[in-house]
Order: C-alpha cells, then structure tokens, then sequence
C-alpha cells in the first residue's frame, strides 16, 4: 500500500515538471511569433519608404521638390500605410507634433494616412523640410522636401510695394528684366539698390515705376530658388493710361475741327468783305460815269 501511494507521488509530480517545461517553450513561441510579426510590418514600411524616396536619391536631388502659391496649400506625401503621427520640422522649427511652433499654428493638417498638408501658404514658408516616420516609438524612416512659393504682384505707378518677406535660407534675391539681371539684396550686405528698402526681412519697393516689373528670385546659398515674384502694373493703371490716351486723343480731335471751323468762318467773312467792297467800287464808279456832261 505504501509502495502504490509513493508510486502515486512520484506520478503527479513528473506531471508538475512536464508543465514547467512547457510553459517556457510556449512563452518562448509567443515571443518569436510576435518579433516576427514586427519584422514583417518593419520590411513593409522600409519597402513603401524606399519606392518613394529612392528615385530622388538616384537622380541626384537631395530633397522632393514641392511648388505652392502663396495662400493656397501644397501636400507633403510620404507614400506609406503608417497611419502614426509624423514629426515635421522646418530648421530647429517644429512644424507638426510634439512642441508645434506658433509660426504653424492651425496651419499643418495630417491626413488618413502619413500625407501632411500646410494651408496658407506665406513666402517665409519657403525652403527644407524633414518628416521621419515612427514604428512603435522607433524612428523607421525620413522624407526631405523643398518648398518653394510663387507670387503674383500688381502694382500702381507711384505706390510702395511690399514686394517679399524673405525666408530664413535667403541669401541673395534677383531682378530679372527682359534686358538684364540684377542682385538687389544679399544677405550681410542688404539691400544693394536706391530702388528698394529692408524693413527687418521685409523687402519694400519705395516708389513703383515700370522699371521695377519683372521677376524677383529668392535664392539660397546654393543657388537654389526658394521664391519667386512676379510683378506687373496693375490693369487699373493700364486702364486709366489707356483711357486717358484716348481722351487726350478725342481733345486733339476737337481741338482741330474747331480751328478748322474757325478758318472757314473767317475766311467766309474775308469773302464777303471783299464782295461787299467790290460791289461798292462798282457803284461808286457807275454813278460817276452817270454824272459825266455829255
């Protein structure tokens, strides 16, 4: 009896051992099942990260090139499924998550999926932005892009014009005419022609006149353009022009018919003066032939 009660024990504890040694291995499964599964979304968003950044690298370019106008909006894409918040930053700015920077308030949206769009566009927006990706916490992987502004400017001769806010990577700005090119800014040097003023980054136009229209290029140390302004006269000056040209031109008009008018009436009168004295010549004439003795 005791022999089959020892027997008994030494059974139920080899069945407690044989649990303890699985349990380590089930553990260890679970463990190797979930890096896996890790590793295999990391491949997929490393994949998504190279089809859309790799081409810029192949072909040279440093940055995606990104062109908006000023007030409207340009997306930033990232062409990736991660629906996690991107970080955005713009120099030691933070354009989207974490500290946003007041510069971009209200103005940087995030999408469905990792796409940024920034509305209002200001030319001050001009130049390099970097968005990295995050997995679990884990940087995955970055996009850099350059922006670049456009702007259409109208003008009125005589007026000041607030032509540019310069953007933080200006270095030099250029007026391109059709005759000629000029650097009329350049950073450490400021403004480089009596035509303009520099109003703490604001570049100003004293006194509009049909020499100022043209394009005006914000460029950065490299070369690279990071606005551009186009400036013309505006079509209410064109218009005012055009129609004081044609009412100078009526006047003319008038001017001539009236001095015209007033030759024929004074030599109408000549005409009749003279007539008048012909015709009194002859009177006088025949009544001195009628008074003659015969």
């Amino acid at each position: 009896m005791a022999a089959i009660k020892g027997r008994q024990r030494r059974g139920s504890e080899d069945r407690r051992k044989a649990k303890k040694r699985k349990h380590p291995i089930s553990k260890n499964r679970s463990e190797k099942s979930l890096r896996t599964h890790l590793r295999t979304h990391l491949n997929i968003y490393l994949y998504w990260c190279l089809l859309f950044f790799l081409p810029s690298v192949l072909s040279g370019a440093d940055s995606l090139p990104v062109v908006g106008k000023m007030g409207g909006s340009i997306t930033l894409k990232c062409n990736s499924d991660n629906t996690q918040d991107p970080i955005l930053t713009f120099g030691t700015k933070t354009a989207y998550g974490g500290l946003q920077n007041e510069h971009f308030r209200d103005r940087v949206h995030k999408t469905d999926t990792c796409d940024l769009i920034l509305k209002d566009l200001k030319t001050t927006d001009a130049g390099k932005y970097l968005l990295t990706l995050y997995v679990e916490g884990e940087p995955l992987c970055s996009y850099s892009y350059e922006v670049r502004v456009d702007v259409n400017l109208t003008a009125r001769i005589g007026e000041e014009v607030m032509l540019v806010d310069l953007p933080g990577d200006a270095e030099s700005v250029e007026h391109l005419s059709n005759t000629s090119s000029t650097e009329v800014w350049r950073r450490g040097m400021g403004v480089r022609t009596d035509r303009l003023m520099d109003k703490d980054g604001h570049l100003i136009i004293r006194s509009y006149t049909l020499r100022d229209a043209g394009t005006y290029r914000v460029l950065n140390s490299t070369g690279g353009v990071l606005v551009t302004v186009t400036l013309t006269e505006s079509k209410y000056e064109q218009d005012s022009t055009r129609d004081d040209n044609t009412k100078g031109t009526e006047r003319h008009h008038v001017w001539v018919w009236m001095m015209a008018l007033v030759a024929v009436i004074a030599f109408t009168g000549f005409m009749i003066y003279r007539c008048l004295n012909r015709n009194k010549a002859q009177g006088v004439l025949m009544k001195e032939i009628v008074q003659l003795p015969i």
